[in-house]
């Protein structure tokens, strides 16, 4: 049966009695329920209302931490594996190491990288036969010294962003036992010189910068080449470091990840962790480069070169107009310095840590408000972990230190863990919310809660019953938070808060819904509007993450875009809307789940919806979901008390739940403009894809 006769079946049918045309809706099945599905849209009904607080923009925020690439190799864009010369040894995890190398060896054709690093060439270089290498430790740092017996060249892989540019800016700082020049050069796998600038060393330490043009007649993304330093025959160096910068830098960030922040208008950024956060000493991370300790990161199987910084990602923050949060160590550190970490952001340039800072170029106070107060303390992987008791204690100790030095700062407090696994919700670590705020009181201000969901489907088959629970566990998120959060700090008389500080779909398997797909971006967005129906008690949302961890930006062979998720960030953050008004959706399909991953819940419904108004009252945003893995649904847009005079649509969507960008393909899922038919002045008909978010702004009439 043909589908134009399936529809004229259905307009005949609906002239007879049920009765007489129910065997044929048997007969037709599943596309004459499509047609009636088609019969009966979705309802999408906004209601005026005036007097309504404004949601936070910091709602939409993201997180980030020295993790994998997230900031080395990522965001940060210098482009050498191993600016530092570090040894093999430094590196906390040889195995991970070992792994690495073999990496880098097959894809920069490199195939000494591993033999190299056992016999005292740094990490991730490998030197020809002429040279004889070794390293040298110094005040936390490493020297490579060289001993030329022969003309030869240290090489490493990198991918130069040349599509982007051709100009690479290079610093190196070294010195040599008698004045020498070394050679910097480009080079394809193939051994082609595509640029060469000579260096000069002096028997001084000195940093040298130059700009090595690349002469590269077709620039193709993604592709590899070497870098290479070579000295001439007889000359003994000492290489403290060389780092390569793509010369469209911006402060030494990414240029395009500072474009992607800024048109999305990123309202909040939290920084250095994480995990990292709970071993990481700020001290570390400030004044001269060539001065800060190259340490093994304390949380993750990599080096920190402390090459960024308090100063760096404040920077970026004044870069792109976000708001800092920064996460305090206070795991192994203690509350004095979290209080000279305050001091060295906040204080005048003639108190304190503030004179440091502007020792450091920096005279102006950076004035960061928002102040966590460690990161998953409750967690026996984190570095200084406690119980409840324990962190009550150590918590009112750093608040105090903390807030003697600025009473303004907004601290947020390190709120307890819960785990949903199936039927079972499993508190990791009773009673902690309970003990803090009975211990601490008023200083607790808000709690936070991390949000990463999906570690208890890791074994499921079925990535639609997963997205299932998952999207019921976000349609229930108030409640949850409200059991978590809300009691006990009502029950200490306190005005409930949550900083949901980190949150992402924590499957972790490429078969299953996961933090790279879609689904990530319509979990996050489900998540912010629970967020806006919220009354204002979450006061952030800081997604995981900013880049190459979590979900968010990446880069890959020097390919930076955007993974799905970030478009909804992008989608939120950039528009006017601040002002939630009522929004109730009729006619939606619903399913239940039944709790073998998550949360048991009946009747969820696909399709979900928020809308903001702006504070002018020119422009109204809704947002509009449909979940439903397979299935598009006919949507009507009622506005009750606005009048529209024009309204613009952009939509997400992909064809299944696990599509994803890729470094090669990195625009599959991406915004694009829908057109909505404005029927009336308040009534407007689409479409909505499946698996897909829809923002529709509206321009009105008149200011409400």
């Amino acid at each position: 049966m043909g589908v134009l006769n399936v529809l004229c079946l259905r307009f005949k049918a609906a002239d007879l009695p049920i009765g007489s045309w129910l065997p044929v809706a048997r007969l037709a099945g599943v596309l004459i329920l499509a047609q009636l599905v088609e019969a009966a849209p979705v309802r999408v009904l906004v209601y005026s209302q005036a007097g309504v607080q404004p949601v936070s923009r910091y709602l939409f925020g993201k997180f980030t931490e020295h993790l994998g690439r997230n900031v080395y190799l990522g965001a940060w864009a210098q482009l050498v594996e191993n600016p530092e010369f570090a040894p093999a040894t430094v590196w906390p995890d040889q195995q991970a190491l070992t792994r690495r190398l073999q990496e880098a060896s097959e894809r920069f054709r490199l195939t000494e990288l591993v033999e190299d690093a056992r016999h005292h060439v740094p990490a991730f270089w490998q030197a020809s036969d002429g040279l004889r290498v070794r390293w040298l430790e110094a005040s936390r740092r490493y020297v490579a010294e060289v001993t030329a017996i022969e003309e030869g060249a240290l090489l490493t892989g990198i991918y130069p962003p040349l599509h982007r540019t051709r100009r690479l800016e290079l610093t190196v700082r070294a010195r040599a036992a008698t004045p020498t020049r070394l050679t910097a050069q480009l080079a394809s796998l193939e051994g082609t010189v595509l640029g060469a600038l000579q260096v000069p060393v002096s028997s001084r330490w000195t940093n040298w910068t130059g700009v090595l043009e690349v002469h590269e007649p077709s620039a193709v993304r993604g592709r590899p080449y070497w870098f290479k330093l070579s000295f001439p025959s007889g000359s003994q160096v000492e290489l403290d470091s060389v780092c390569l910068f793509p010369a469209d830098h911006v402060d030494g960030w990414e240029s395009e990840v500072v474009d992607y922040l800024r048109r999305a208008r990123l309202p909040m950024l939290r920084f250095p962790g994480g995990n990292f956060a709970s071993g990481y000493h700020w001290a570390d991370g400030v004044g001269p480069w060539y001065e800060r300790p190259v340490l093994p990161n304390p949380a993750w199987p990599e080096v920190e070169w402390n090459h960024v910084g308090t100063g760096e990602w404040l920077r970026l923050c004044e870069l792109i107009g976000a708001q800092p949060l920064i996460c305090v160590n206070a795991g192994n550190g203690t509350a004095e310095e979290a209080g000279r970490w305050v001091s060295y952001c906040n204080s005048p340039a003639t108190v304190g840590e503030g004179r440091v800072r502007a020792s450091h170029g920096h005279p102006e106070p950076y004035r960061v408000r928002y102040w966590e107060v460690g990161n998953e303390l409750w967690g026996d992987w984190q570095i200084g972990h406690t119980d409840g008791l324990g962190y009550a204690h150590r918590y009112r100790q750093f608040a105090d230190a903390m807030l003697r030095v600025d009473p303004e700062l907004l601290l947020i407090a390190n709120g307890q863990a819960r785990e949903l696994r199936g039927p079972k919700i499993i508190d990791l670590t009773p009673g902690w919310n309970e003990i803090l705020v009975r211990q601490n009181g008023r200083r607790v201000r808000s709690l936070s809660v991390h949000t990463l969901e999906g570690g208890g489907a890791r074994q499921a088959t079925d990535p639609v019953e997963v997205w299932k629970e998952l999207v019921a566990f976000a349609d229930a998120y108030l409640e949850y938070l409200d059991s978590l959060v809300v009691r006990p700090m009502q029950s200490a008389g306190l005005i409930p808060k949550v900083a949901v500080t980190e949150m992402q779909i924590f499957t972790n398997r490429p078969e299953l819904p996961n933090n790279k797909t879609i689904a990530e971006a319509l979990w996050l967005a489900s998540l912010i509007h629970q967020a806006i129906r919220g009354g204002g008690l979450v006061e952030l949302i800081t997604h995981s993450a900013l880049m190459n961890h979590g979900g968010g930006l990446a880069k890959d062979r020097g390919v930076v875009y955007a993974e799905p998720v970030w478009w909804t960030t992008h989608l939120y953050a950039s528009q006017e809307g601040l002002y939630p008004q009522p929004v109730r959706v009729e006619g939606s399909p619903v399913f239940s789940t039944k709790g073998t991953y998550l949360v048991q819940r009946d009747t969820v419904p696909w399709v979900d919806a928020a809308a903001l108004a702006s504070a002018h009252g020119r422009t109204l945003t809704v947002f509009i979901l449909n979940r439903h893995p397979m299935e598009p649904m006919q949507c009507e847009l009622i506005m009750n008390g606005f009048s529209a005079t024009q309204a613009s649509a952009t939509t997400l969507a992909a064809s299944s739940l696990l599509e994803r960008n890729r470094w090669d393909d990195p625009e599959r899922i991406r915004p694009m403009p829908t057109t909505w038919r404005l029927v009336s002045p308040d009534r407007l008909q689409n479409m909505l894809p499946p698996l897909s978010l829809t923002r529709v702004v509206c321009q009105l009439t008149q200011p409400r």
